[in-house]
C-alpha cells in the first residue's frame, strides 16, 4: 500500500490561495488524531467556507465547490472542514445560507438522501484541474487526482448533508458495450503516467471514510449509479448523481438531479428536469434519444451528418421521442432527412449502447448498506502516515496545523 505522509501533501502557499488555509487531505489526516468535532472548531477558526452557489452562469443553479486551486482564491481550502459531517445523520442548519444546499429540485420533505459519485469521471476531472507538480509524493506517485476527488468530495458531504452515499468505478477490459460495438470509446487517449495508482489511492482513502467503493464486472460505473438511484427512489428518498459523463442526464428525475462538473471539479452545474430541458431542448428521458441522433464524442459514437442538436431535439418532439423520428424518417424532407435515412442503423446502435441499466443485481440495499457511518480513525492515520514527518521541498511551504 502507498503510503500518503502529511508534510507530502503540502504545496506552494502563494499557488494554494494564501497563508492560513487547511489542505484537504491535511485536514482529513489529522481529524484521524483529534476528533471531528475539536477538527471542525479549528476549521471554522481557519477562515469562511465561503461556496459560490452561482456557477459559471451566475443563475444560482451551479454549486461552487472550494478549496481546489489557486483560482479560487480566498475562498481557500478550509472549505472541507465539516469532517464532522462523516457522521452526519440529517441535521439540516437552515441558519447558514453560504452553506446551504440547493434542495429547490429535489421534492421536500425528503427522507433520506443518496450521493452517488462517478469515480473514474470525477477522478480523471480531478487530474486535469490540478498541477500534478505539486502534489506528488517523495517516492514519486502523484496524487494530484487523489487531492482534487477527496477535496470535492468532503464539499459535497458538507454542503448536500447525504444520509448514504457510494462512489462508483470502472474496472480494466471491456463490457458488454465493447462487446456489442468494439470501437465504443476507442478514440480516448491512453491514460497518463501520472494518473496511474490515484485511483487505487482515492479507493483506500474511502474504504478508511467508510464509503462503499463498487464495481460490476462487464459494466460501466454509469449503470451501478443508475441501478442504485432507481431503487432510491422507488423507496422514496432524493438522490443526487456526481457525474461529468452526460448520459447521467437521463437519470434525472423530480427527486434524482445530476451534479455536473463545468470547471474542474470546482463548480458544478445542477441538471434538474428544468436545466436540461432549457439546455438541451428534451426531457431528460429523451436526452440519450437525442444523443444517439448527434452522437457522442467522447463515447466515439458519431451521429448523424449535418444534424445539431436543434434539429434533433425539433425531430424528438415533434414525432414525440426516437421512436416516431425513425417511424416518420421517409416524411423528413431536405438533406437532413436524406442523411437520417442513411445513418438508421448507426442511430439505433447509439440508442442501444447509451441506455444505461437501472437493474444490475449489486447485492446492495442502498438503504440499508450506504449509510453514512463514519470514518476508521486508524486506517485514515495508516492511509496518510500522519504520524511520521517528512522535509518539504525546498521552497514549499506546508499548510500549518496546530
Amino acid at each position: 500500500m502507498t503510503r500518503l505522509h502529511r508534510s507530502q501533501w503540502a504545496h506552494d502557499r502563494g499557488r494554494a490561495g494564501g497563508v492560513g488555509r487547511l489542505n484537504c487531505l491535511n485536514l482529513t489526516a489529522d481529524w484521524a488524531e483529534t476528533g471531528s468535532a475539536e477538527l471542525s472548531n479549528r476549521a471554522e477558526a481557519e477562515g469562511s467556507r465561503g461556496v459560490d452557489d452561482t456557477g459559471g452562469r451566475g443563475d444560482g443553479r451551479s454549486l461552487g465547490v472550494g478549496g481546489l486551486s489557486s483560482a479560487d482564491g480566498e475562498r481557500g481550502e478550509s472549505d472541507c472542514g465539516w469532517l464532522m459531517g462523516l457522521g452526519w445523520h440529517g441535521e439540516h442548519h437552515r441558519d447558514q445560507p453560504c452553506d446551504e444546499p440547493n434542495t429547490s429540485d429535489l421534492l421536500d420533505p425528503v427522507p433520506d438522501r443518496l450521493l452517488l459519485i462517478d469515480g473514474h469521471s470525477m477522478a480523471f476531472r480531478a487530474f486535469y484541474a490540478l498541477p500534478v507538480d505539486n502534489f506528488t509524493t517523495s517516492t514519486g506517485q502523484s496524487t494530484n487526482a487523489v487531492h482534487g476527488f477527496v477535496s470535492m468530495f468532503l464539499s459535497l458531504l458538507e454542503n448536500e448533508r447525504p444520509t448514504h452515499v457510494a462512489v462508483a468505478f470502472d474496472l480494466p477490459g471491456g463490457t458488454f458495450r465493447t462487446e456489442q460495438y468494439a470501437e465504443y470509446k476507442g478514440t480516448r487517449d491512453e491514460t497518463p503516467q501520472p494518473f496511474l495508482g490515484q485511483v487505487e489511492l482515492i479507493q483506500e482513502v474511502l474504504e478508511a471514510m467508510g464509503v462503499r467503493a463498487l464495481t460490476a464486472p462487464g459494466y460501466e460505473a454509469d449503470d451501478i449509479l443508475a441501478t442504485l438511484a432507481t431503487s432510491a427512489q422507488t423507496e422514496g428518498n432524493g438522490v443526487l448523481i456526481c457525474s461529468g459523463d452526460r448520459d447521467s442526464f437521463q437519470t434525472v428525475t423530480e427527486r434524482c438531479t445530476v451534479l455536473y462538473p463545468v470547471k474542474g471539479v470546482s463548480t458544478l452545474r445542477r441538471m434538474t428536469p428544468m436545466e436540461v430541458e432549457e439546455r438541451y431542448g428534451v426531457t431528460p428521458e429523451r436526452y440519450p434519444h437525442l444523443a444517439a441522433l448527434v452522437g457522442e464524442t467522447s463515447d466515439n459514437l458519431p451521429g448523424v451528418p449535418g444534424v445539431g442538436p436543434k434539429t434533433a431535439a425539433k425531430w424528438l418532439n415533434l414525432y414525440d421521442g426516437l421512436d416516431g423520428v425513425i417511424a416518420h424518417a421517409d416524411q423528413i424532407k431536405g438533406k437532413a432527412g436524406r442523411s437520417l435515412r442513411d445513418h438508421l442503423d448507426e442511430v439505433m446502435r447509439n440508442r442501444r449502447l447509451n441506455q444505461l441499466l437501472t437493474d444490475l443485481d449489486l447485492g446492495v440495499a442502498p438503504q440499508s448498506d450506504l449509510r453514512v457511518v463514519g470514518a476508521d480513525r486508524a486506517a485514515l492515520a495508516r492511509v496518510f502516515e500522519c504520524w511520521v514527518p517528512h522535509p518539504a521541498p525546498a521552497g514549499t511551504a506546508h499548510p500549518d496545523l496546530h
